[in-house]
């Protein structure tokens, strides 16, 4: 454990070092110059710090701060040497940031039993540092996993879409596309926007059984699953949403936002695709159509979203294969 004194006097520094040198496994710094301590604070990290109050340039209390300040330092077991057994000293000490204090004439037994307390104060920082450094690293191997378990259900659904028709693999395209751009537009995480555009093409696809009952509605949180999110469309997207819609006539904030954003992304795809009865309706028609539907059909935040993204929906043309595919 690496232990650092700040003391101006060079006799308190060896009596300070000659007590801490009694703990085995400990390695002992000294400073006379309390800026010199903390310009080897910011290349060094010191586990336990014992500092003088009455210094030159700045005292202790100063330098206390100033080590609070240091992201390294903000709780770090410091102990502060006073000359005054006043309350007030102490207490300024311990507002500072000191863990502990000690008065002079210092008593070698007191301060070894502070001290002793202090490093296993940062024994158990250490441990718990350690175990959230290993929760990470858990956590990132099992965010690596998912992915790879991702990327495996997007290989077996692009097997599912170079099945699939061409006009079946665009419509499944361009939904996804305008929907991510929607959502994006409304401010969602990235995360949860390429859930979102999954969520789309699985459904679109038509690889998932969706019959099952959808999720209760909710915000789209980045834990929301592209199956989930699926099965959330097949369920909402003919609602409307002044409450006339089918199946179970939801209206507002009730129905699913990721059936809300597919809804128009569906509808626009539609209008302007081609069908055995006829052509599929130019983008400013389809637009127009679409923005009369705000408010009845639509929700107006998302239709506000999908104006201002405008330019990339319009400009967008879905292709073949290449486009298709997920990754």
């Amino acid at each position: 454990m690496r232990i650092l004194i700040v003391d101006d006097s060079p006799i308190n520094l060896m009596v300070l070092k000659g007590i801490v040198m009694k703990f085995d496994g400990v390695d002992v710094s000294t400073f006379s110059d309390p800026l010199a301590a903390i310009h080897a604070c910011e290349e060094t990290q010191y586990d336990v710090i014992v500092a003088d109050y009455m210094m030159p340039g700045i005292d202790g209390i100063a330098l206390v701060a100033r080590l609070r300040a240091m992201p390294a330092y903000a709780s770090l077991p410091i102990v502060m040497i006073t000359t005054e057994d006043e309350k007030r000293t102490c207490i300024r000490a311990l507002e500072a940031g000191a863990t502990d204090y000690v008065t002079k004439p210092i008593e070698p037994v007191e301060l070894k039993a502070r001290l002793r307390n202090l490093m296993l104060l940062r024994d158990a920082q250490i441990l718990a540092e350690d175990k959230a450094t290993w929760l990470t690293q858990q956590i990132e191997t099992a965010t690596t996993l998912l992915k790879a378990r991702e990327r495996e259900m997007m290989a077996r659904l692009n097997r599912v879409i170079d099945e699939r028709d061409w006009e079946d693999a665009d419509a499944a395209d361009r939904m996804a596309e305008i929907a991510s751009l929607i959502a994006a537009e409304l401010g969602v995480g990235t995360d949860a926007v390429r859930d979102l555009r999954l969520g789309c093409t699985l459904f679109a696809s038509g690889s998932l059984d969706l019959r099952e009952p959808a999720p209760q509605p909710s915000a789209i949180p980045d834990s929301l699953t592209p199956v989930r999110i699926a099965r959330s469309i097949a369920a909402g997207r003919d609602e409307r949403f002044d409450g006339t819609g089918l199946p179970a006539r939801l209206a507002g904030a009730a129905i699913p936002p990721e059936a809300r954003i597919a809804a128009i992304a569906l509808a626009y795809g539609g209008l302007v695709s081609d069908r055995v009865y006829g052509r599929g309706l130019a983008p400013e028609e389809a637009r127009s159509i679409i923005l009369a539907g705000s408010g009845s059909q639509f929700d107006p935040e998302c239709i506000r979203a999908f104006e201002r993204c405008w330019p990339a929906i319009s400009a967008y043309v879905p292709g073949r294969h290449d486009d298709v595919r997920v990754a």
